[in-house]
């Protein structure tokens, strides 16, 4: 499972050595920065989620996503003529530190949700296969990541970030979604996936400009699944291809409290295989969204983020709005 990230310090470095008023703004913007696992449509994990943030303070994110697609509850899994509502909530732990002189940088995600929807299924009556509705409610798959920082990521505190202009990131992103969700294979929709699935990705930051107001934000990534054993159909196996997905986001300081984002990503990949037979569903789409970030108080900052499938070649439908509060515990 993805889990998007939240907001932004795109402001961090003017407001980290004023004072006073100013200097309190900081706090929402560091807030703004931090990284939030949450479910992503096509248009990818969200525009902050692989920014630097100081080492030491921890932020607690409360969030909400509604998805209306024809995917499962992850996103993970195109489901062909399916119509599938989801209601995710998730509270992220992230914190940064420094290991072994090299900035480096936890998340952990608990989450639960509600999805719901009309699915092709075999009705335990007939045996037929029918068009059935089906919901169920409880507790996901948590995801554990971590970040790492190869190039122009030096760890820093509070009172040494924003010193220098940011320059050109790079980092090395692992993520690992264990199977302790609700997962029932007699279901025909979990809140669970069965099995595990692991991320490897390489984000980077790319400056635009002298005035470190604009960025592009690039997150390329491939996710892998482990196999099925059992799946839901009354099958023995279900085998997933690797998911490849790059996204990108052009983020846009308006003020020290307020930026926005033009977000855009492809994926490709993920087709599934059950019991030795093509189930003919690999992703090949594009998705793209708009994001605003505010921070309303000196610990606390707003998200928002709505995003679509804008373009595919896999019949693939999606429609997401998501909202994040961030808290940050120094």
């Amino acid at each position: 499972m993805e889990f998007a990230h939240l907001v932004h310090p795109v402001n961090l470095r003017s407001i980290l050595h004023g004072s006073g008023k100013k200097r309190c703004s900081l706090l929402a913007a560091l807030v703004l920065s931090a990284m939030v696992p949450g479910i992503s449509l096509a248009q990818g994990d969200g525009p902050g989620a692989q920014r630097m943030i100081p080492v030491g303070p921890w932020v607690v994110v409360p969030t909400y996503i509604d998805i209306s697609s024809n995917q499962n509850f992850q996103q993970s899994i195109l489901i062909n003529d399916a119509d599938i509502n989801a209601d995710l909530y998730g509270v992220s732990m992230l914190h940064a530190f420094d290991w072994g002189g090299r900035y480096a940088q936890i998340w952990i995600t608990p989450l639960y949700g509600r999805v719901s929807g009309d699915i092709e299924g075999i009705d335990p009556g007939t045996g037929e296969i029918r068009r059935i509705s089906a919901q169920k409610t409880g507790w996901g798959d948590p995801v554990v990541s971590f970040k790492l920082g190869l190039i122009g990521m030096s760890p820093k505190d509070l009172t040494e970030f924003g010193r220098e202009p940011e320059q050109f990131q790079l980092g090395l992103f692992v993520s690992a979604t264990p199977t302790l969700g609700d997962y029932d294979s007699g279901d025909l929709l979990n809140i669970g996936a069965g099995r595990w699935s692991l991320k490897f990705g390489l984000p980077m930051l790319v400056p635009l400009g002298s005035d470190q107001k604009l960025f592009w934000e690039v997150h390329p990534g491939i996710t892998f699944y482990q196999d099925n054993d059992d799946p839901t159909g009354g099958a023995q196996r279900r085998e997933q291809d690797p998911l490849f997905k790059v996204e990108n986001h052009l983020v846009y300081e308006f003020s020290q409290k307020l930026w926005g984002s033009l977000d855009l990503a492809y994926q490709k990949g993920g087709e599934t295989t059950t019991d030795n037979i093509a189930d003919d569903n690999e992703k090949d789409h594009w998705g793209g969204g708009l994001s605003l970030g505010y921070a309303v108080h000196p610990a606390v900052s707003l998200q928002a983020s709505y995003g679509r499938i804008l373009k595919e070649s896999d019949d693939a439908t999606g429609e997401m709005f998501r909202v994040k509060v961030a808290v940050l515990f120094p």
